[in-house]
């Protein structure tokens, strides 16, 4: 028998950001919504699970960043959440969802 494997994403502040956690830990990816396509950056940032997102007093992260592994992991759970929104839980709609790294 599988063992399905639990994760949660979410659409955070005014949908600028996913959330994703998993047995692995919690990691945060920016997003931006264009003309009906999702650009998600990576890397995204990691942090542990349970603990706040690391920032300084300057508000900029010091944590680490996701790893190849883990965007292998996790960029076709975003892209299956991301191409089908359910706005008000009645409404479909589908989006493209694209990747680009940071430069």
């Amino acid at each position: 028998m599988f063992k399905r494997k639990k994760h949660q994403i979410n659409l955070v502040d005014r949908n600028e950001g996913i959330d994703y956690s998993d047995e692995f830990g919690s990691f945060s990816f920016s997003v931006c919504l264009a003309n009906g396509v999702w650009e998600v950056e990576l890397p995204g940032y990691k942090w542990e699970k349970g603990k706040p997102f690391p920032m300084n007093e300057l508000h900029r992260y010091i944590g680490s960043y996701t790893d190849e592994e883990d965007e292998k992991r996790i960029s076709p759970r975003v892209k299956s959440y991301l191409s089908i929104i359910w706005w008000f839980g009645i409404f479909p709609c589908w989006y493209r969802v694209r990747f680009t790294k940071k430069s």
